[in-house]
């Protein structure tokens, strides 16, 4: 059960190492269901966790899933009036990614991040609280295919329930048009129509994935130097136009 749930954390984290965000670390200890009493009863820190990333060549179904998913949650949060986007590699057409869907939907205001975590939650998509410190200006969730649900007891009294399955979407939910909006929207539009760039960025991740990694953070640092490079220019040709 163990290995299972490291696997889970580190190679399907809550947090997509969304290209240029300096904030968005892979939080292994501070993830939801391992708290401190958890870390030691399964003695994570102990064991040696040899990590590959799987990175796939594109799937044009990466596409099919964005609109069945952008479908359902234009419906759930219609009062809203939201902006949805597919972004993130799956987006881009012939870009390797890892099979994981990356929605970005923009509100008006901070008030409609707050008030839309109960609907979703309320429709199977999990919500990671612990990264709104570390990114106030976004909510994320996480939605899993076929879903095992554990219940983890933190004391004698206070128990967590657990999702233990494959995560396949992740949902970001931002202001619309504002920084972490920006670099998403223009990362992706670059790469769309940049066919130099985005050969040598998937196949950068195809060859990363054939490696072992002692967690996420070693595997996104080796991509980081490229990232950097495409980034800065995707922005300069966005925000000119």
């Amino acid at each position: 059960m163990y290995h299972q749930l490291d696997k889970i954390i580190i190679e399907e984290a809550p947090v997509v190492p969304l290209f240029y965000d300096e904030l968005t670390r892979f939080f292994i200890i501070k993830s939801f269901w391992f708290n401190k009493e958890f870390n030691e009863f399964s003695n994570t820190k102990e064991r040696k966790i040899e990590l590959k990333i799987n990175v796939e060549p594109y799937n044009p179904s990466w596409k099919n899933q964005f609109e069945f998913e952008c479908k359902i949650v234009s419906e759930l949060l219609i009062n809203y009036q939201p902006i949805i986007e597919h972004i993130g590699s799956t987006s881009i057409e012939n870009c390797a990614a890892k099979p994981i869907i990356d929605i970005l939907i923009g509100f008006r205001s901070e008030k409609d991040l707050n008030s839309i975590v109960s609907i979703m939650t309320q429709h199977q998509y999990v919500y990671y609280k612990l990264y709104d410190e570390e990114m106030p200006f976004r909510r994320f969730f996480v939605k899993y295919k076929n879903p095992i649900s554990q219940t983890v007891f933190t004391t004698d009294e206070e128990k967590k329930f657990v999702f233990i399955g494959k995560i396949y979407v992740h949902i970001h939910c931002t202001i619309h048009k504002n920084d972490f909006w920006n670099r998403h929207v223009a990362f992706r539009n670059y790469l769309q129509n940049h066919e130099d760039d985005k050969i040598r960025y998937s196949n950068l991740k195809l060859e990363l994935s054939k490696q072992e990694w002692k967690d996420g953070n070693e595997y996104n640092d080796a991509k980081n130097e490229l990232i950097k490079e495409i980034e800065q220019k995707a922005l300069n040709s966005y925000l000119s136009k």
